[in-house]
């Protein structure tokens, strides 16, 4: 991240006025706070100072020039006129155009020695996590919620990474999507990132889940640095299904008071009919109200599966409906079949920087609600490992000064369409003639 500071120096007083930002097409721009208003003297002089702050990310590396910003404004100028009232009616201006001086920035390439696939310069990065349930141990078929925040200074939530989780020994690992957010600090920026999961036990006994870990690289001394959350031992304890059903022996007694001492054997045959009679009828009743169960069920179940033959005849209906709305539209916006067209053309021309620049163009018209902000948010939106893999090589060439080796042709034909928008963005996209400019 790099602090861009304007301050504007105001001896007199504008009518109006506007300050351009900073921009440039490989890097990300946010401004950080509200505008900053105070007086300063210079030159044994006294001025209004009009001040503002952003941060800039590079996402190329090499020599970066940002535009001199320009202040387009009105000032208030005196007229002849003796009647102040009409002065205070037709106020006289004149235009001023003033414009500062560019900053070039020398990008560094990415250090050889970083560790993981993802690249995070920051100047701190803390984990916290919490556990559901918090105790150490948990029955079978009961999940075990876990869940990890990112924090970084310095870094936009959405440049965080969001590694993948795989199965585990005795788990099932189910991911839901990750949050983000940034924080604007009076002259930083605090990014965070929340990861839940759900651990869902496929087999009892005692497990270890991983331990976690996010290498990262500390911008203030220049070092790689790793951030780890400890491991966990989880023990599954087995379901009321999984344990054994025990019942008591039946046992028999002789009636002490009985003379003559029948045998043991003998009294067990004198007393099983009456409680064969007794099973008998009991398993009788038993079938009756199983037979009168099975019948209302069976009922109940005959309705649920009308009802579900009705809800996917609507829902195919619907779709049929709507496929034919759609072949009465136009498939693609005007203004994404053109970037789509200028990146596709900067990939067969072999240009990294043009087809990231087109093709993050691209994903802003498609997203319109959420575009993203760099390669690395755009590859977790394509279900193609093969298309998610060309473009961090496209990441790492912008990086490393390997332009001249980079052929587009592969990255063009992977990522000739971007998958279809959600429910969500075309409502949105919808009332928006011109999208607003990372997910």
């Amino acid at each position: 991240m790099v602090r861009y500071t304007q301050r504007v120096f105001l001896a007199v007083s504008l009518a109006q006025g506007s300050l351009s930002e900073p921009e440039h097409e490989n890097a990300l721009v946010q401004k950080l706070g509200e505008d900053r208003e105070y007086v300063a003297q210079r030159n044994d002089r006294s001025y209004t100072v009009i001040e503002r702050q952003f941060a800039i990310f590079p996402q190329a590396s090499g020599s970066m020039v940002i535009p001199a910003p320009v202040l387009n404004a009105q000032i208030p100028q005196s007229s002849n006129r003796s009647s102040p009232f009409f002065d205070r009616l037709f106020t006289n201006t004149r235009p001023v155009r003033l414009r500062g001086e560019a900053i070039t920035l020398e990008v560094r390439q990415r250090p050889d020695q970083s560790k993981s696939s993802y690249w995070l310069p920051a100047e701190s990065v803390t984990l916290r996590e919490t556990w559901q349930p918090e105790n150490n141990s948990v029955n079978f078929g009961d999940p075990v919620t876990r869940s990890i925040t990112i924090e970084a200074l310095g870094v936009a939530g959405e440049q965080l990474p969001e590694p993948k989780f795989s199965d585990q020994e005795g788990f099932k690992v189910y991911p839901d999507r990750a949050q983000s957010s940034t924080q604007h600090l009076p002259d930083n920026v605090q990014g965070e990132k929340t990861l839940r999961l759900a651990y869902m036990p496929t087999q009892p006994g005692k497990h270890i889940l991983p331990a976690f870990a996010i290498h990262w690289w500390d911008t203030t001394t220049d070092s790689a640095r790793t951030a780890t959350l400890p491991e966990r031992t989880i023990e599954v304890l087995p379901g009321a299904d999984q344990q054994n059903n025990t019942t008591m022996p039946v046992q028999n007694f002789v009636d002490p008071n009985e003379t003559g001492g029948m045998p043991q054997t003998r009294q067990n045959l004198s007393s099983a009919p009456l409680f064969q009679a007794e099973r008998s009828t009991t398993n009788a009743a038993g079938q009756a109200i199983g037979h009168t169960g099975w019948f209302w069920a069976t009922w109940l179940f005959a309705a649920l599966w009308l009802m579900t033959l009705g809800i996917l005849w609507r829902k195919r209906h619907d779709a049929r409906q709507s496929a034919a709305e759609a072949k009465t539209s136009p498939v693609e916006p005007l203004n994404a079949r053109e970037a789509r067209k200028r990146f596709l053309t900067a990939c067969r021309n072999n240009n990294p920087r043009d087809a990231r620049y087109c093709l993050l163009k691209w994903a802003a018209v498609h997203w319109p609600d959420a575009p993203p902000k760099g390669l690395d948010e755009l590859a977790l939106r394509l279900s193609d490992l093969a298309a998610r893999e060309a473009l961090r090589q496209l990441d790492r060439v912008l990086y490393q000064h390997t332009e001249e080796n980079w052929s587009g042709n592969e990255l063009g034909k992977l990522i000739a369409q971007l998958p279809e928008h959600d429910q969500q963005s075309k409502a949105i996209a919808s009332k928006h003639v011109l999208p607003d400019l990372y997910s």
